[in-house]
């Protein structure tokens, strides 16, 4: 990299001026631009300073500008004001954070050409580490793309619902002690009546309906409303900028949001289509929620099931969560099936009732694979609801279970089978002639005892 090189946008220029060695105002001056956002913006604030001579200056104040980054005359008229009404700066140029580099005399005015083909690149001591901050147990990311995906009716809606409800609230949610302050929540639903439909869903599930926004479109040239879609991300910016509050983005469904022109089989389409939402949450630290619908594959991993491009949707995001309900049972759970952020939770089993949403715990009988697994024979079904009688007060020698299933008709075989498909945790008893025991999941520590003589 060659040294002199004008800075990549987004970039901040600091000027404080010194009185007596100590800065009491700041002008700011913030671009932020990308491929898929034409304006800059430039942002000039100074903060108050109750000593100061002037009212200005004893108040503070920011200035904004729109601007073409082909458009010198307006950033000479910028500077200009700053150079000859404030002066005595001394400018600092602060790119992201842990990324500084020397003052140059003045900010680069064609900022369009002044990057044009350079590549950006950060030396990794620079950087800062930073902690992703997780929800729900670790199933949500702050700051990232994050997926719902299932069937249709199986409850993606009704459970992002349910997590507004506890943004919104300021609960608790599965997997946590404390839901800190109350959030801001903005719904773009592509799909439901926002009267008769989104509103009663919201109110079932407790939202808090003064701190759920809800996008319904943005209006043409024509002033008629059309889909939204990436490219009135700028206009977001805005919304933005004037709720600090707002901390959660849903998107029902996000594949709408792409647009009709993107080709959501390629991997590359997809990903040039969703920067800006993934960019939009990295920059903004709010977390989104992408719903998406399974495709009709019939792929043994949960992962490969996922609509359309899987290098795509489930490449940008950093954590996927799959609703669907049992094929037998028919309880629903959310089972973690990625997540680049941290370690994968234990599936969440929930129900839906006119009264709403019901999170019952961890549920790890409800893997992603027994979930999306065709349903079972009715022999199958009937070992099953057998192993989960016979073990649910805790763990059981397995000659005693196999001797009570050949009583009751079942065969050896479909109990093995049976106990695979519910992942029935099998220990053997540390002692001469020790037995094996069986336990379901939930009694594992039990097991553990057992085993060593200790239960």
């Amino acid at each position: 990299m060659a040294a002199n090189k004008a800075p990549l946008v987004p970039y901040t220029f600091t000027g404080r001026s010194y009185e007596n060695t100590d800065p009491f105002w700041t002008v700011r001056i913030q671009v932020k631009r990308s491929s898929w956002h034409e304006v800059a913006e430039a942002y000039i604030e100074w903060l108050g300073d109750a000593d100061a001579d002037n009212e200005a200056d004893q108040e503070g104040g920011k200035v904004t500008y729109l601007l073409e980054p082909q458009d010198l005359r307006l950033w000479k008229e910028l500077l200009t004001y700053l150079y000859t009404q404030r002066p005595g700066i001394r400018w600092e140029h602060v790119l992201e954070p842990g990324r500084v580099a020397l003052a140059p005399s003045l900010p680069p005015l064609n900022v369009a050409a002044s990057n044009e083909g350079e590549l950006d690149i950060v030396r990794l001591d620079t950087v800062k580490s930073e902690q992703v901050e997780m929800r729900m147990g670790g199933r949500l990311a702050m700051g990232k793309l994050n997926l719902l995906v299932g069937d249709p009716g199986d409850g993606k809606s009704w459970a992002s619902m349910a997590l507004a409800s506890g943004f919104t609230n300021g609960a608790a949610l599965p997997g946590e002690t404390d839901g800190g302050e109350p959030m801001e929540v903005l719904l773009a639903n592509f799909e439901d009546d926002i009267a008769d439909t989104i509103r009663p869903r919201a109110e079932a599930v407790g939202v808090q309906l003064g701190h759920l926004h809800v996008i319904t479109g943005a209006y043409d040239q024509d002033g008629r409303i059309r889909p939204f879609h990436t490219s009135d991300l700028p206009k977001l910016e805005e919304v933005l900028d004037n709720n600090p509050n707002i901390r959660v983005m849903i998107v029902d469904p996000v594949m709408s949001l792409v647009g009709s022109r993107t080709d959501v089989y390629r991997d590359n389409e997809v990903r040039e289509a969703l920067h800006p939402l993934v960019e939009l949450a990295r920059s903004r630290r709010i977390m989104v929620i992408g719903i998406m619908h399974l495709n009709k594959g019939t792929a043994t991993k949960a992962i490969y099931r996922v609509s359309s491009s899987l290098g795509g949707f489930v490449g940008m995001a950093r954590s996927v969560l799959l609703v669907a309900k049992d094929p037998d049972s028919k309880r629903r759970a959310m089972a973690h099936i990625k997540c680049n952020v941290g370690p994968l939770a234990e599936p969440l089993e929930f129900e839906i009732s006119s009264w709403g949403v019901a999170w019952l715990g961890d549920a790890p009988d409800l893997s992603a694979d027994r979930l999306l697994a065709p349903a079972a024979a009715p022999e199958k079904r009937e070992a099953e609801d057998f192993l989960k009688r016979e073990l649910s007060n805790g763990p059981k020698p397995s000659k005693q279970i196999e001797e009570q299933a050949e009583g009751e008709g079942i065969t050896r075989g479909t109990l093995m089978r049976a106990r695979k498909s519910i992942r029935i945790e099998v220990a053997k008893e540390r002692k001469v002639d020790g037995r094996w025991l069986w336990a379901l999941s939930q009694h594992s520590t039990l097991l553990a005892q057992m085993a060593k003589g200790e239960g």
